[in-house]
């Protein structure tokens, strides 16, 4: 029998606020984008909750990268 693989939730902070929230991540997921509204923000946080049971858990941010819109 296979080990069931573990699973994370990748979220973005603006201060004390979650401004993007991944849901339950796990091995077999697509990759995604998380977008989020930073204006006005003192500062960024990119969080990992392990989301119970840190069993199998693994999680990367993958060259997270922060864009600007246009003024």
């Amino acid at each position: 029998m296979a080990a069931s693989g573990g699973n994370v939730i990748f979220q973005v902070f603006a201060g004390d606020t979650t401004v993007a929230d991944s849901g339950a991540v796990t091995n077999t997921s697509p990759t995604m984008t998380l977008t989020a509204d930073l204006t006005g923000a003192a500062w960024l946080r990119l969080h990992v909750d392990p989301n119970g049971p840190t069993t199998f858990d693994h999680a990367d941010w993958a060259g997270p990268v922060l864009t600007s819109a246009a003024p």
